[in-house]
């Protein structure tokens, strides 16, 4: 006998006993049965109700402490999942025809938060409450007779119409309360933590086809990029990638789907550093390249990229350290600018000459400020090992006050390379072992340099983005960088448009008209021996 004196017929114990069972099926480690009445039959359960949004929902997050006004100034917040509701339910005896089933709990915990307080207030949860209630009620005047409620109850929470009944989405808006105990930042990460999770769990338990090999995986066995959100199996992205990586085509450590490639194609070149460095705007950094290549890969990828990043940016220059070695980006120009200031403010010295009251020419006192200020555009910090050297001689920063012994790169190698035998003795003396090792660097990469524009003016063209030096071996006038993939013509080395590269060719009254080709008329016919030419 139950406690309300009735016993719970077998047609109803097998309608609470089917309905549970179609709901584990349909939400596999949702529903929990915690215990089943010996004398009765009836059943007590725990649902775990997910809330999914409509998509990447814009979630603001007000506090109620310090102004009821007052929304959340972190950074933006979207979210496609909330924090799932914990339901503790009765289904009493007479269940689900002539007795509703009684919520006895009703949770809405925030998940890696041990603190009191959810993220549905207590007068929220009460609301909640009223209303599963209200529906087994509502259902049973439209029937005639109670029905199970269980799948609804899941309907209305998992599809977020609750949140539209409390008030708390609006128009395409989540507001969210913060719990008095929780700071907003900290409640931000929670939830932003929480919908990552959540969406991981989604991603991994479903079937993704692959968009290299077309075949359906499993989300566990697939990797999904941040940006573009294109899947590949792992065994795919890690061939294409590694292939990539050990062939030095860095530029293909990208999306290789059709529409990317081609998105990629038709967007003009990226600068150096934002191909290479984890500021890309594809999201994939190292972390995803190491995820899907290995550790070993990745380091390949980091050395061949700080050195394309030296080839192809002038601006960047390589740390002095012979163990580092790292690509050493130019200093911003608020840097130097705040570095200047700071220097002029601590190295002001003021020197007594009784005698001489001589009043210092404001020229003077401009052209020197103009003189310490420029002598920091030498001034480096590696972004690895954080030495800080001077670009013109190498050595460990030496300040602005006491110079550089090589102030003008370019004025000390021509006037050593101007000087005879004796005078570049001369030059050697005054600059010291230290410095003229730094000088002849300077002087061999000046002749090098010099040695390549006279080879490449005669048989090469520079790539129009990158500025590399390309020879062509055969073949048409349409050339693609192997270094950053920019699209140009070898004949006038302007870039033209990846997608509809020949157009350039098709335009009359210029040098590259019907130009596709160079056609070279060569003699071909050897004549023989006794015959007449």
């Amino acid at each position: 006998m139950s406690g309300d004196g009735e016993e719970l017929p077998d047609e109803l114990y097998a309608l609470q006993d089917d309905e549970i069972a179609a709901l584990s099926s349909i939400y596999p480690g949702l529903v929990n049965i915690d215990s089943v009445d010996s004398s009765t039959g009836s059943h007590t359960v725990t649902l775990s109700i997910p809330v999914d949004l409509p998509a990447a929902t814009p979630t603001v997050l007000t506090s109620a402490v310090s102004n009821p006004a007052s929304t959340s100034t972190a950074a933006s917040l979207e979210l496609a999942h909330l924090p799932a509701l914990s339901a503790r339910v009765v289904l009493p005896p007479g269940y689900p025809s002539t007795k509703p089933p009684r919520v006895v709990s009703l949770r809405a915990k925030i998940p890696k938060h041990d603190g009191p307080g959810g993220w549905l207030s207590n007068r929220m949860l009460s609301k909640v409450q009223e209303r599963l209630a209200a529906i087994w009620t509502s259902e049973r005047d439209a029937a005639g007779e109670g029905l199970g409620v269980l799948w609804t109850w899941f309907d209305w929470v998992t599809s977020s119409e609750f949140l539209t009944d409390l008030g708390l989405l609006s128009s395409g808006l989540l507001s969210l309360p913060t719990p008095p105990t929780l700071t907003t930042s900290t409640y931000h990460l929670l939830l932003k933590s929480n919908d990552a999770a959540t969406s991981r769990v989604d991603f991994e338990g479903a079937a993704h086809p692959c968009a290299i090999c077309f075949g359906d995986r499993k989300g566990r066995s697939c990797v999904q990029l941040p940006v573009c959100g294109c899947v590949f199996c792992h065994s795919c992205l890690h061939g294409f990638w590694a292939l990539a990586i050990q062939e030095g085509t860095l530029t293909n450590v990208a999306c290789p789907s059709v529409d990317c490639v081609k998105a990629r194609a038709a967007r003009p070149v990226e600068h150096a550093a934002a191909v290479f460095d984890d500021n890309r705007s594809d999201g994939i950094t190292a972390a995803v390249v190491e995820s899907v290549v290995g550790s070993e890969l990745v380091k390949r990828w980091h050395t061949l990229s700080a050195k394309r990043l030296i080839e192809t940016d002038p601006l960047y220059t390589f740390c002095p350290h012979e163990k580092c070695q790292a690509p050493v980006p130019p200093p911003s120009d608020t840097a130097t600018h705040d570095l200047a200031q700071s220097a002029q403010g601590a190295h002001k010295v003021i020197r007594l000459d009784i005698g001489k009251c001589d009043v210092p020419s404001s020229k003077s006192s401009h052209d020197d400020a103009i003189s310490v200020a420029s002598r920091w555009d030498n001034f480096r910090q590696c972004p690895r090992c954080e030495m800080v050297f001077c670009i013109m001689c190498r050595s460990t920063w030496h300040g602005v006050t006491t110079g550089c012994s090589i102030k003008d790169a370019e004025q000390a190698v021509r006037e050593y390379l101007d000087a005879d035998e004796e005078g570049r003795e001369a030059i050697r003396q005054r600059l010291g072992p230290r410095n003229t090792d730094a000088l002849m660097a300077l002087v061999r990469d000046h002749e090098l340099h010099q040695l390549l524009q006279e080879w490449a003016k005669a048989n090469a063209t520079a790539c129009p983005g990158c500025k590399s030096i390309i020879e062509k071996s055969e073949g048409c006038n349409h050339m693609t960088c192997h270094q950053c993939r920019t699209h140009f013509c070898y004949r006038c080395g302007v870039a033209i448009s990846a997608t509809h590269p020949y157009d350039h060719f098709n335009q009359r009254h210029t040098p590259c008209y019907n130009k596709l080709f160079d056609v070279v008329f060569e003699d071909f016919w050897v004549p023989f021996e006794g015959e007449v030419e």
